[in-house]
């Protein structure tokens, strides 16, 4: 499930019996009229960040979260603990992830969104994917009891043949 803002539609991405689906819905309503119909193995939770409204996102996966439904989280920004997604302070400099810990130059709502993703973290994530290790450490700095669930796995570049210009 992802957000295209440009379109304002939630786009659905389901891989069954080995066919790729995808689909554009206009609201959370679709999206749960779909998930009434069939079981949920995996929720791969992906960029969620440029939602219009999280709370929707993070009801709707404890909604239809079964005993059997695991939820991964896939961490490609900050969201989760820097209101700017990029540990950036408005003039550019590093925040320091104080977002996480107290006070917060980037956004008045800091506390609150940190307690919200540590909810989720902790009460509805199985596994949380982090592409670095320095990403893992960010993480676990802000939420400590979820280190556990963390685990690191590199972007891989696939092997690139020489090539050859001629000058």
């Amino acid at each position: 499930i992802t957000y295209k803002k440009k379109l304002e539609k939630i786009n659905l991405q389901i891989i069954f019996k080995e066919q790729f689906v995808s689909v554009l819905l206009n609201d959370f309503k679709e999206l749960l009229d779909i998930f009434s119909k069939i079981k949920i193995d995996i929720i791969h939770v992906n960029q969620i960040s440029f939602f219009p409204d999280i709370d929707v996102v993070f009801d709707f996966i404890q909604k239809n979260k079964s005993a059997h439904t695991k939820i991964f989280m896939l961490m490609h920004d900050f969201s989760s603990v820097c209101s700017n997604n990029h540990l950036l302070k408005n003039d550019g400099s590093e925040c320091g992830v104080i977002c996480g810990r107290k006070h917060c130059e980037c956004n008045s709502n800091a506390g609150e969104n940190v307690k919200k993703w540590g909810d989720f973290f902790t009460n509805q994530a199985d596994q949380i994917f982090c592409f670095s290790e320095h990403s893992r450490q960010i993480l676990s700095q802000v939420y400590p009891t979820i280190f556990n669930k963390i685990n690191v796995t590199p972007h891989e570049v696939p092997f690139l043949r020489k090539v050859n210009v001629r000058k």
